[in-house]
């Protein structure tokens, strides 16, 4: 006559933003619990977007493929339903294309590795094309590089 319970936490793997607020996110994908503040599980990583939640294998693989990064990386964006963006801490952003998103970003890796784009004036880095890679400068660079270009135009002329 006796009853023996045992119970086991499901352990939250993400956080998942949504209009209604944030919410902790199992393996499995179920929705735990609702979050007040980002800070109290800043070690999660946050995923946003329309159908982010039904895209959570691919949000995994892109996270596992991130991990050189990790320091860096703020969340992913699912875009459209069909395509993540990667956002960095400082506000950077990483376009990924819609098939193989994990291959692009790690060609994205290589390249930091190499050249260090994440440590330059880079607002984004678009690899929605893989044949053509397209950086977009912030403002501040792109007034800098005016004004270096500038003299140098000018000397020419004369």
């Amino acid at each position: 006559g006796l009853l023996s319970v045992q119970v086991s936490e499901i352990g939250p793997e993400l956080i998942w933003r949504t209009v209604e607020g944030l919410q902790l996110v199992s393996a499995q994908g179920e929705v735990l619990r609702r979050v007040e503040r980002r800070a109290d599980f800043a070690h999660l990583p946050l995923i946003a977007g329309e159908g982010a939640l039904e895209a959570l294998p691919e949000a995994r693989a892109l996270l596992n493929t991130a991990d050189p990064v990790v320091d860096k990386l703020r969340g992913l964006v699912r875009i459209g339903e069909r395509r993540w963006d990667v956002v960095l801490i400082d506000g950077q952003k990483i376009m990924l294309p819609e098939r193989d998103p994990a291959t692009a970003m790690q060609q994205v890796i290589v390249l930091n590795a190499a050249q260090d784009v994440f440590g330059r004036d880079v607002a984004v880095l678009d690899v929605r094309n893989p044949r053509r890679p397209t950086l977009r400068l912030r403002e501040t660079a792109v007034a800098r590089l005016r004004a270096t270009k500038s003299p140098i135009t000018a000397e020419y002329i004369k």
